[in-house]
Formats: C-alpha cells, structure tokens, sequence
C-alpha cells in the first residue's frame, strides 16, 4: 500500500509527535507498504516551520533524515483536477503521480474533494480502517 502523508501530518509528527499520526506512520512504514511524502509537502514543511518555529526547523530535518520515505517530484496537476484551495492542487496532483492508495491529511478540504479515486482520510480514519480490515475507499 502507497500511503502518501500531507503537510500538516508531517509537521503533527515531526515536531509535536501526535500518537495517532504515530501510528497511521508506523502503518505506511511498516512491510510491503510504502510511505510517499511529495517534494511539495517538503518545501512547505519547511516554509510553515521556518514561518511559525523557526528554532524547531532542526528536529523537522531530523525527521526527513531519520524516516524512510519515497519523494514524488513536482510537476502539472492534470487538467480538470479541482480542489478548494488552490495550495492543495500539488499535492492533490502528487498523489496521482506517486500512485498513492491512500492520502493521510488532517485537510478538510480533501474530503470534500473529487479525489481522483484515491481515498483522502484522516490519521484517525486511516488507522481505523487499517485495523479493522476494512477497505480505505
């Protein structure tokens, strides 16, 4: 399973080490799951962290230089993706391009979005489903 991770789940577990995002994490790193962190969701971990814990920037980039992960590089979004804000586009675009099975978000705006067919959950949701058996869509 490709389980790709969305800005503001980084930042939760990178610096504030949300039990619930510990374990939708621990789920995308564990065997024969891939975890996918775009290239996009990088750059603005490190913009929102600059911007809003500049003296916590250091344990972000530990973070990236500890985990296992697979980048998807930025590119176009496909014509007709929409989104209500137009910040999530890329990523929206970048879970298309990585193949992603699922998108873990704590982003409303991804559940009331045409997703293309990829499962946009929260932590919560990703980590009940999981569990449970249940299919992620």
């Amino acid at each position: 399973m490709r389980v790709m991770v969305d800005t503001n789940v980084v930042i939760s577990y990178a610096l504030f080490r949300s039990p619930k995002i510990r374990q939708a994490l621990e789920i995308a790193w564990d065997v024969g799951n891939v975890l996918v962190i775009p290239d996009y969701v990088l750059a603005e971990a490190r913009e929102v962290v600059t911007r809003k814990w500049p003296a916590r920037l250091g344990g972000l980039e530990l973070f990236f230089s500890r985990i296992r992960f697979e980048g998807v590089p930025d590119g176009p979004a496909p014509e007709g993706l929409r989104i209500r804000d137009p910040k999530d586009l890329p990523v929206l675009a970048a879970a298309l391009a990585g193949r992603a099975d699922v998108i873990v978000t704590g982003d409303k705006d991804f559940a009331s979005a045409d997703t293309c067919g990829v499962p946009a959950l929260t932590p919560a949701e990703f980590v009940e489903r999981h569990l449970a058996g249940r299919p992620l869509s």
